[in-house]
């Protein structure tokens, strides 16, 4: 799909604004293509990072930001959209 799930929410009580909007994002794109998916995350200012691609997984950095999302891909498909 190339539109956001409309079934997520936002936390209502996060310990980090930021973070939770984050978190929403990363649940909206989960479903949607690669491309729709990465442009919706980069128009709320978040960064996509690819951490695996049809089952092979890539080497991350340990660094935490709350403004990123990493995303797992089957079929250009986005499976997993994690903000950690």
């Amino acid at each position: 799909q190339d539109q956001p799930n409309e079934n997520c929410f936002l936390d209502p009580n996060p310990e980090d604004q930021i973070h939770a909007e984050t978190k929403l994002v990363a649940c909206q794109i989960t479903g949607m293509t690669e491309g729709a998916g990465i442009d919706y995350a980069e128009s709320k200012d978040i960064t996509v990072r690819i951490a695996a691609r049809d089952g092979e997984g890539f080497a991350l950095t340990e660094d935490y930001s709350f403004t990123r999302i990493n995303i797992d891909l089957q079929l250009g498909v986005i499976v997993v959209a994690d903000a950690w």
